[in-house]
């Protein structure tokens, strides 16, 4: 598995990590819209301890997002495709 501080800045990988922390739900304003968007950030730790923050919005913000707030004290693991 390549560890994250390997990876190129602009890549887009499936990640696997464990939940360190969940932010709550902001409002974020379109640069060319007047249209407020849902954003959550998740800092997940991967298997070296190096941590990375992953950002959801819209519907995965509120909705799955919601469900990591809730069951973020236990440290679950999760794992995204890009």
């Amino acid at each position: 598995m390549t560890k994250i501080s390997d990876l190129n800045i602009i890549s887009f990988p499936d990640v696997i990590g464990v939940v360190q922390s969940v932010s709550p739900t902001m409002s974020i304003r379109r640069r060319n819209a007047n249209e407020m968007i849902p954003k959550r950030d998740i800092t997940l730790a991967d298997d070296s301890k190096k941590t990375f923050v992953v950002s959801l919005w819209n519907d995965l913000a509120t909705g799955k997002g919601q469900e990591l707030l809730d069951m973020a004290d236990n440290h679950p693991v999760i794992a995204i495709k890009s």
